[in-house]
């Protein structure tokens, strides 16, 4: 349902946002749209819409998760009440200024200014104590960013021109659900079958998987296919690096650990050992590793077949590997 642009006075409450607060906090934060319409569950255009005053009333609900996806408390996004409009000097029109007045009068204006002016100044120290007091409860109301761990798994070697998993796990025991981008960078020359879940766009020309999502509890898991180059590199290393940026940590980014690196080599990326068979513990490892990945369905029989028969060969008419006779 669309936000509209008055209270309701039966419905959920209501609350106005400043969009221009809003877009400045967020391109600040270098966050985009489409980031912050993830956490808040909102379309991209519903965002655009906020932050060009379209909807400058919306629901406090969406306000609340509006100020977690950017890191902020949910006053930093409303708007300020208007002051009350007043003369320039901020005397009545009808006052004489003070020059034009007798000694007498002068010295009564005087007096009658005087409790003003310890007035304000009372309000100043109250402010500043304020101000410190706000801080501290902006302090402890503010939740900390979540904990979160990002994990790579790759096999150890690969032949060239061959498909072969990747996995990115993330964990974290935050109890609540979060935002979060993961960036992959590809080795040169390395091509993508498929991607679990879909990343945004496929990748791209600079060798980039991307993924935005809003996990729970627990483990996440994003994994991919990928066909490793005919030529490999000199030294025969394929070579991954990654990040995850999180909502809540403004720009710090988190590096994907784990494995890092592959080497290409004359193997099967599910035989470990390098002996020209699939036994039964590198087949189990293999299920381990993908029974819970969807998309992957022919790889995983591709290992069934090969370990069924004992061991492998490699065909060189049809680029494969193909079970031992």
């Amino acid at each position: 349902m669309e936000e509209t642009d008055n209270y309701s006075t039966g419905g959920p409450p209501m609350v106005r946002i400043d969009g221009a607060k809003v877009r400045r906090i967020r391109e600040r934060q270098g966050l985009t749209q489409l980031y912050v319409a993830t956490v808040v569950q909102v379309t991209t255009d519903t965002i655009s819409r906020w932050e060009n005053r379209r909807y400058p009333t919306i629901k406090k609900e969406n306000a609340e998760k509006l100020a977690e996806a950017l890191g902020v408390t949910l006053d930093d996004l409303l708007e300020e009440e208007e002051a009350e409009a007043g003369g320039e000097s901020g005397l009545p029109a009808e006052a004489a200024p003070v020059e034009e007045l007798s000694a007498t009068a002068r010295n009564g204006v005087a007096s009658a200014r005087r409790p003003q002016g310890l007035w304000l100044l009372g309000v100043l120290v109250v402010l500043l104590a304020g101000t410190g007091l706000g801080w501290f409860i902006f302090q402890r109301q503010t939740p900390a960013p979540p904990q979160v761990a990002a994990t790579r798994i790759l096999p150890g070697h690969v032949p060239p021109g061959q498909s072969f998993p990747v996995l990115i796990r993330i964990n974290t025991p935050s109890e609540a659900a979060f935002a979060l981008i993961v960036r992959e960078n590809l080795p040169p020359g390395c091509r993508v079958l498929v991607a679990n879940p879909a990343p945004a766009g496929a990748a791209s020309q600079e060798g980039q998987l991307k993924w935005v999502s809003r996990p729970e509890k627990g483990a996440r898991l994003f994994s991919y296919l990928l066909v490793s180059p005919e030529t490999p590199p000199d030294d025969r290393v394929l070579s991954f690096q990654g990040q995850i940026l999180v909502g809540g940590r403004g720009d710090e980014a988190i590096a994907i650990a784990g494995d890092r690196q592959l080497e290409v080599g004359r193997y099967h990326w599910a035989d470990s050992n390098g002996d020209n068979r699939i036994d039964d513990e590198e087949i189990l490892a293999v299920y381990d590793l993908l029974g819970e990945v969807d998309g992957f369905a022919g790889l995983r029989d591709e290992v069934d077949t090969l370990w069924a028969a004992g061991g492998y060969r490699w065909d060189e008419k049809t680029g494969k590997y193909l079970p031992e006779q």
